[in-house]
């Protein structure tokens, strides 16, 4: 036997005559079987047009958690659309508009229209404008995937269509960007110097660049799992070589936005509409959205701090009779908003748009005092534009969760609330500290943690701050402690926090305001390490004493049966927690993998099955008289359909029912 990997491209040329030589069996690999007239990988194997024998296509990988997907942003910009007027362009692009035109007028290029319109792409290669590639950068670095806590974009691969419009790319972000330094963006192909060091490079998670440039040498073959943004800044007519760009975002990447916060998709900016030529409009993968419509920017933790502080700031400017520490957090304060907002690059492409706004608030007397309308505009307009927080994620979440108690709790307290009853309306900031704090005390062989294991223990259920609060106790507790988050492990989701749960209903007598049911149940199954759920996904029969427990948890701990009965409309319990949960595709392979695969059951009869199994997915469960009165199932003749496969269907919808009975 042969095995021909690549076989969209090794068996033709002079390569094919080899597997005219040898007479063996032929087995073909291919990702992008070719099926242009004169090179057909299925020609070739003696096959129909685009049936192979057998083929594992990205939406069954996906499904089966072996692969991600994407979303499609169909971009463009003014000038990518209705091109330049002739005044618009350089006396050397005139004069290069003026040769194509002549080239145009040939007989040549009438009888041949493709050929025509090959020669305009070139032309439009070779006008390089500033402005389109400023509104592409700024689109990127506005509407990308974030990490690090959305402060920073991730991997990104800009696919340029020729090595001058790269340089000039990477040039334009170094200009706009000129903050994140000349490692940031980088380009990467056949020009530059160690180009395969620099993608070994690239392809780290902690190291830069963050953003590859790439003229060819990556669109296919290369392997970063971390990429979540893709840039198609080129046309591309290659079937073959499109599908082969999309598969450089596939790649699953776990726990890439922080521990167990894996990669579930990859975006896709396409600004010469590839995505439109080949058909391909729909999204596969996890973020489950139509394309375009969803937006995929979440606030920065610098922007959430800094909205805090603009609070704290804000207060203090308007408190009368401000003892000394309180003077003192004033102005700096007010220095650090200053002391950024001067610091910013002028060239920065956002600050570029905002100049005004940025311009007036770089004096000090603009942070004297606070309108609504003020500060309305410096949180819209100012602290977006900001530097990023310094340190690890974990210490920037520290910071915040402190400074929303230096925030919130000095209103209640102006508002004559008790003291216990505002710190039960803290209890989930509460939760989150006590919880960073007791990881911290495990660490016994770090001094620092040593030194302060006394401030450490006070900060259990934050009582240090709760006990006798004041603004100077809050802030020197953050100060002492914020360095030694750097120590967390990386166990838990430390740096993610979830500043809706601290919403705080003043006018209720009771400071916390209640969960509803369904709230509840959802907050249950998120977060409940329980055997029992597990086997509801795995397919697998719970004991009698786990559907008690699950019983009692859902209708007496967490609301009343009649609670129950509203949320699930009609399910029994366990397809009810099914359609909560799902079920796992591992589950699917391990229990009913024997006989679902071509090997065994056809095309037709393996998408009868699909749709069983969808079908329990859905609502719950199904049994063998829904096969007779449910469509689609009852408009099959399955006995024609399945002839001797027939006791398939039974097993398998046996397996699906019996673990929810």
């Amino acid at each position: 036997m042969i095995i021909i990997d690549e076989a969209h491209r090794s068996i033709f040329k002079k390569y094919g005559a080899l597997f005219h030589y040898f007479d063996a069996l032929m087995l073909g690999l291919t990702a992008t079987p070719r099926s242009e007239d004169n090179k057909s990988s299925y020609q070739v194997f003696e096959l129909p047009d685009g049936t192979p024998d057998f083929a594992y296509e990205l939406e069954q990988a996906i499904d089966e958690g072996h692969l991600v997907g994407f979303a499609v942003l169909d971009k463009t910009t003014d000038k990518l659309r209705r091109g330049f007027t002739y005044e618009e362009l350089s006396a050397e692009a005139r004069e290069e508009c003026e040769e194509l035109e002549d080239q145009l007028d040939s007989d040549e290029s009438d009888d041949d229209p493709r050929l025509a319109q090959e020669q305009f792409e070139k032309f439009n290669t070779h006008i390089i404008n500033w402005g389109t590639i400023d509104a592409m950068l700024n689109d990127l670095m506005k509407n990308g995937i974030k990490i690090n806590g959305g402060d920073s974009i991730g991997k990104t691969i800009i696919f340029a269509p020729n090595h001058q419009y790269a340089v000039h790319i990477v040039e334009r972000f170094r200009h706009l960007y000129s903050h994140l330094g000349a490692d940031f963006c980088k380009l990467i192909d056949s020009q530059t110097e160690n180009n395969l060091a620099l993608i070994d490079i690239f392809g780290e998670r902690d190291k830069l660049p963050r953003i590859a440039v790439s003229v060819d040498m990556m669109d296919t073959g290369i392997d970063v799992p971390d990429v979540v943004n893709l840039v198609f800044f080129k046309t591309v007519r290659s079937k073959i070589k499109f599908l082969q760009m999309i598969g450089r975002g596939t790649r699953l990447s776990p726990d890439l936005f922080g521990p167990g916060l894996n990669k579930e998709g990859f975006l896709v900016f396409d600004y010469f509409d590839n995505f439109r030529y080949f058909n391909v409009f729909h999204t596969w993968s996890a973020l489950n959205e139509p394309s375009g419509s969803r937006s995929f920017s979440a606030t920065p933790q610098s922007v959430l701090i800094n909205r805090r502080r603009l609070n704290i700031l804000r207060a203090l400017s308007e408190k009368s009779g401000r003892d000394l520490f309180e003077e003192k957090y004033l102005q700096q304060l007010r220095s650090h908003f200053v002391t950024s907002l001067r610091s910013l690059c002028n060239d920065d492409i956002e600050v570029t748009y905002n100049m005004a706004y940025v311009s007036k608030y770089r004096t000090e007397e603009q942070w004297l005092s606070f309108s609504d309308q003020k500060v309305e505009d410096i949180n819209a307009r100012i602290l977006p534009l900001m530097p990023s927080e310094t340190g690890a994620p974990p210490v920037k979440s520290f910071d915040l969760l402190m400074y929303i108690l230096e925030d919130e709790v000095p209103q209640f307290l102006e508002a004559g609330k008790s003291l216990s009853k505002i710190r039960n309306g803290f209890m989930s900031v509460e939760k989150a500290i006590t919880m960073r704090v007791e990881e911290l005390l495990k660490l016994k062989s770090i001094p620092a943690i040593v030194q302060k294991e006394q401030l450490l223990r006070s900060m259990i259920d934050c009582d240090a701050v709760f006990t006798n609060f004041s603004l100077e106790n809050c802030e020197a507790i953050r100060l002492a402690l914020r360095d030694l988050m750097q120590f967390l492990p990386e166990k838990e989701i430390y740096h993610i926090i979830d500043v809706a749960d601290f919403v705080i209903d003043q006018n209720a007598e009771e400071v916390v305001k209640e969960p509803t049911y369904e709230e509840k149940v959802q907050n249950y199954l998120a977060n409940a390490a329980s055997p029992a759920l597990a086997k509801i996904q795995n397919l697998d029969e719970l004991t009698d004493q786990e559907k008690n427990d699950l019983e009692f948890d859902l209708k007496s701990r967490l609301g009343t049966p009649a609670d129950f009965a509203a949320l699930a409309n009609g399910l029994e319990l366990l397809p009810f927690l099914r359609v909560q949960l799902g079920i796992s595709p591992a589950a699917i392979q391990t229990k009913f993998g024997s006989f679902l695969n071509d090997s065994v059951l056809d095309a037709m009869q393996l998408n009868y099955m699909q749709q069983i199994i969808d079908y329990a997915r859905t609502n719950g469960d199904i049994k063998l008289m829904d096969l007779q009165r449910v469509s689609p199932f009852c408009d099959v003749d399955v006995v024609a359909l399945f002839g001797t496969n027939l006791g398939y269907i039974k097993t398998l919808v046996d397996g699906l029912h019996k673990p929810v009975m």
